[in-house]
């Protein structure tokens, strides 16, 4: 049987995938996910021809909650 993702699925998910969502977050404090922003910024910027000492491409990553 599959597994399936159901958000916004159904999605199948690969044995592999399900083992790597088992690890643990990293914090968005940590110097791992600062490795990890550092390079995925400079991939985007390769991406899309950015030159940073031009125009610098930003992400902006949020979660918001609320309640009513």
């Amino acid at each position: 049987m599959h597994k399936r993702l159901l958000i916004p699925g159904p999605t199948e998910v690969s044995a592999e995938m399900l083992h790597e969502q088992a690890h643990f977050l990293i914090g968005h404090r940590t110097k791992e996910f600062t490795e990890l922003y550092t390079t995925v910024i400079g991939k985007l910027n390769e991406f899309f021809s950015y030159q940073t000492a031009r125009k610098p491409l930003l992400l902006h990553l949020q979660e918001h909650c609320g309640s009513t």
